[in-house]
């Protein structure tokens, strides 16, 4: 499962633009290639900044990965038409979007659970009641 979908992109961008964005072959739609290939450009680009602290692919994809993936996305389509002017929102939409991922990768800001799970990032500690117990008395000297 990729990190978004179309009915994401188009939470940001009305399916208007997207066909206008997407349409290369004139029908009025937008084509599904173009639309895997900005969803892929927009994974590839947040994989490279969460591997820093994640395992990727993502195999759970936590709601702000969505977010991200959708915004990411639609850029993309907006990178591909020259002729199209990027209105200046999704510039400083792009720029806040890549400053999240930054804050991911440094570890500054987290995925939540799911993501964590995957990472590797836990572990798991065997204890029993035999198992010594460190209390003020025991510790006294060292």
């Amino acid at each position: 499962m990729g990190y978004c979908e179309l009915a994401d992109i188009e939470v940001y961008l009305d399916a208007d633009a997207v066909a206008a964005l997407a349409d290369d072959d004139g029908d009025g739609t937008a084509d599904a290639a173009v639309i895997a290939e900005a969803i892929a450009s927009a994974e590839a680009d947040i994989d490279a900044y969460i591997s820093a602290q994640y395992s990727v692919p993502l195999t759970t994809v936590p709601v702000i990965v969505r977010r991200l993936a959708a915004k990411l996305a639609a850029h993309f389509l907006y990178l591909r038409r020259t002729e199209a002017n990027i209105p200046e929102k999704w510039n400083i939409e792009i720029r806040e979007v890549r400053r999240m991922l930054e804050s991911i990768s440094r570890g500054e800001m987290q995925l939540g659970r799911a993501a964590a799970h995957q990472a590797g990032d836990l572990c798991l500690a065997a204890k029993d009641e035999e198992d010594a117990t460190f209390n003020a008395t025991v510790m006294e000297g060292f």
